[in-house]
């Protein structure tokens, strides 16, 4: 999983809203999502990748 994920909600924000991963492919979805949507987005993923390791 990647680290932007958990650091932290302004960062994966940053990312995920403001596309400051646009050169690399990440594209900004502010168009789209809300910033209430962004964080229970990453909350979702927090929960998955934390479940997917106890499974393992």
């Amino acid at each position: 999983h990647s680290p932007a994920i958990a650091e932290s909600s302004s960062a994966f924000k940053s990312i995920v809203l403001d596309g400051e991963r646009a050169q690399k492919g990440m594209v900004g979805f502010a168009s789209v999502l809300t910033p209430v949507d962004a964080e229970a987005l990453r909350a979702y993923l927090v929960h998955a990748a934390l479940a997917s390791e106890e499974a393992r």
